[in-house]
């Protein structure tokens, strides 16, 4: 398949974007699933369909509807992977990671109030081309099971079974299929890669980065860094321009640094597959 890279036109900050939300699900019932806090481990593996979502964009935050808190303490070791899949029912079965992306790894809030909205800033945005539905792995634990647990709002799918999850005491591979599908609400960022043509260029197949699109006042001698998310960098300094590099980057987001005698710029790039 081939990939299509879009470099946006504008400065790369902390992900600080103008957010779209796209809410799935008004049922007002209450369970203890994404997070069983009674439990060591919870597994929770959920579909929202394509017709559901009805947006395409880079998907930046994640909120759960908490009708209760129970104890107000984070939920801690919470992993949350995504992908696109073709799957609009899921069976009991033991989870994989297979074509999932990890998003977010960290802690899920759960301080006062209750009856609101808990979400997180992705630590890896997740671009969804809404050519497929959304599937949501998310696997939290261990941490020390508490009585008072929070509760949070669902939907039921019936007949449907839509997802998955199982809590236990030890780390649990088998989920077990259920139609209570957690309301969900779906960040997508309103800046970047759903900016104007002005703002972003696209590269496919064989192509070189433009240093005139930049505003470096040098653009004669100009060097370019990759950097991941993370700060990691992955293409050391180097004035080739080629981009046969980037086409086998992962679908995520990058930062690029140009510099020139001094004088440097950085750009966001996002890598669609």
């Amino acid at each position: 398949m081939v990939k299509r890279i879009a470099l946006t036109m504008l400065f790369f900050g902390a992900f600080a974007f103008a957010q779209h939300w796209v809410e799935i699900g008004t049922g007002t019932a209450i369970e203890r699933y994404p997070f069983d806090r009674l439990y060591r481990y919870t597994r929770w593996e959920y579909l929202y369909l394509q017709e559901e979502i009805n947006y395409s964009g880079l998907l930046t935050h994640l909120a759960f509807y908490a009708d209760s808190i129970g104890d107000g303490l984070a939920i801690e070791s919470v992993l949350i992977y995504m992908k696109e899949t073709t799957a609009v029912t899921y069976p009991s079965a033991q989870y994989n990671l297979d074509g999932y992306t990890l998003v977010y790894s960290g802690r899920f809030p759960n301080s006062p109030p209750r009856g609101e909205w808990k979400s997180v800033a992705l630590t890896n945005p997740f671009y969804y081309t809404n050519r497929k539905n959304l599937s949501i792995l998310i696997l939290q634990g261990p941490q020390e099971p508490v009585a008072q647990r929070p509760y949070y709002r669902y939907t039921s799918t019936s007949p449907n079974n839509r997802g998955r999850r199982a809590a236990a005491n030890g780390p649990q591979l088998q989920l077990y299929e259920s139609p209570n599908r957690a309301n969900i609400r779906l960040g997508f960022a309103t800046t970047g890669v759903n900016g104007s043509k002005k703002e972003r260029t696209a590269f496919s197949g064989k192509g070189t980065i433009t240093p005139s699109l930049l505003s470096l006042s040098n653009k004669e001698e100009v060097g370019l860094r990759i950097y991941n998310i993370f700060g990691k960098l992955l293409y050391p300094s180097s004035k080739d321009m080629e981009i046969s590099f980037l086409r086998n980057l992962p679908a995520g987001i990058y930062l690029l640094r140009f510099e020139a005698k001094g004088d440097k710029e950085e750009r966001k790039l996002v890598v669609l597959r």
